[in-house]
């Protein structure tokens, strides 16, 4: 093999180095942003579910009220108490579910601006020195632990409210029913 054989290789070798090592920047930046994506969205979609639950608490409160004319205190102390202990365990589910989010978001915080503020271009990584995309690399690969790391949190609270809400539901429900029942008796009288 001539010299310049010999160079040509090796520049070769060095160039599919630099592919491999932007493919899997790339590739890194991608599964850190997915991982984001659905991070963020599991406290929104929890939110509208505790507003929704809010929504029928606020509503058996306003039966209650309309129940009271019914001369049954006894009955709606009952069923107002039954509610009560439904929304104290919302709410105690709440208040841990917000302390991991800010806790979690504090710590991830110039994580999740790094890995949003954009991709960079194919001459932007092949211009980098082989150390700037190692460094790179490692951040992405921190940024992919710590969105995992979110998204475990998130999904042992998210089972954990489906399979409370489901219970919490029916609570709420059967209090409105009751409600709307002493209601319509004090409206049929």
């Amino acid at each position: 093999m001539s010299c310049r054989d010999d160079a040509v290789a090796r520049w070769n070798s060095r160039e599919r180095q630099v592919i491999d090592e932007i493919k899997l920047i790339w590739a890194m930046e991608i599964e850190a942003l997915s991982i984001l994506v659905g991070v963020l969205r599991t406290p929104k979609t929890m939110l509208n579910e505790f507003l929704e639950l809010k929504q029928k608490v606020a509503f058996c409160d306003c039966l209650a009220k309309s129940a009271s004319d019914a001369g049954k205190e006894e009955e709606i102390q009952e069923v107002s108490a039954r509610l009560q202990d439904v929304v104290l365990k919302k709410d105690v589910f709440i208040i841990r579910f917000t302390t991991a989010y800010k806790r979690l978001d504090s710590e991830g915080k110039p994580w999740q601006t790094f890995a949003m503020k954009g991709s960079k271009s194919l001459d932007e990584l092949k211009g980098m020195k082989p150390g700037e995309r190692k460094q790179l690399l490692k951040k992405y690969a921190t940024c992919v632990s710590l969105f995992n790391s979110g998204k475990e949190t998130f999904e042992g609270f998210t089972t954990e409210w489906n399979e409370m809400k489901a219970g919490i539901d029916q609570s709420v429900m059967g209090c409105m029913k009751e409600l709307a029942v002493i209601a319509k008796g004090d409206a049929e009288s």
